[in-house]
């Protein structure tokens, strides 16, 4: 869940999902629009190891350019050539479509050399957030993945869902996110990270120290507190 704490399931419940579905002949959709590309060429489907009877995807496919995707079985994809309507004003957009192809291409290459970079200073980010968490004494706790991870101010030992999402520090997280900014780190205003395979080590470092000063400040030490 990208938008929530970036809450990865728990193991065997996507796997109950697609055999209670494929029991019962139910469709089942996986919504990448934030997952897929970024956690993987085949999306969170490949990371999960469990195939979906539909996806769709969004714009990392193109690597930021406006386009969207439905992918899936066979059987249900050939509905759109047999009497169901999917028309839109921008389908197959020749600009968009390209970008899309040269994503994929770049993302191929070199066995995927695209998401070891990404994986890298991802974890390298990560890791290094746990460490000034624990160094200046502040509840900060960080979960998700290396390509997208979230960051939140509470003791709880982990977000599974938006009760114990609830029992975050909110003030904290937002002020977290105003300091940063402030410094040229730039976080979605739901405290979730992408990375991708243009950043380097370089600027982990610059991150990190940028994030050492806001958890260091007057305005963080005041309001992000452990309880």
């Amino acid at each position: 869940m990208g938008n929530t704490s970036v809450i990865l399931p728990r193991p065997g419940f996507v796997e109950g999902v697609r055999e209670i579905c494929s029991q019962n002949g139910i469709i089942l959709i996986f919504d990448e629009v934030i997952t897929g590309f970024r956690v993987g060429l085949g999306g969170a489907g490949e990371l999960l190891r469990v195939k979906s009877d539909l996806t769709v995807f969004a714009k990392a496919m193109a690597n930021g350019y406006p386009v969207s995707c439905l992918a899936g079985r066979r059987d249900l994809m050939e509905r759109f050539a047999n009497g169901v309507v999917h028309a839109g004003t921008y389908n197959a957009n020749r600009l968009s479509c390209t970008a899309a192809l040269a994503t994929l291409r770049a993302l191929r290459r070199n066995d995927g050399e695209a998401y070891s970079t990404i994986n890298g200073v991802g974890s390298a980010l990560i890791n290094g957030l746990k460490m000034l968490a624990e160094e200046t004494d502040l509840p900060m706790h960080v979960q998700g993945l290396p390509s997208v991870f979230h960051t939140a101010f509470t003791t709880q030992p982990e977000i599974t869902d938006y009760r114990t999402y609830g029992h975050c520090q909110i003030d904290s997280q937002t002020q977290f996110v105003v300091l940063l900014r402030a410094k040229g780190i730039n976080i979605t205003g739901r405290r979730t990270w992408f990375l991708s395979a243009s950043h380097t080590i370089h600027d982990i470092e610059h991150t990190l120290e940028a994030v050492r000063e806001v958890l260091l400040s007057p305005e963080m030490k005041k309001c992000a507190v452990r309880t």
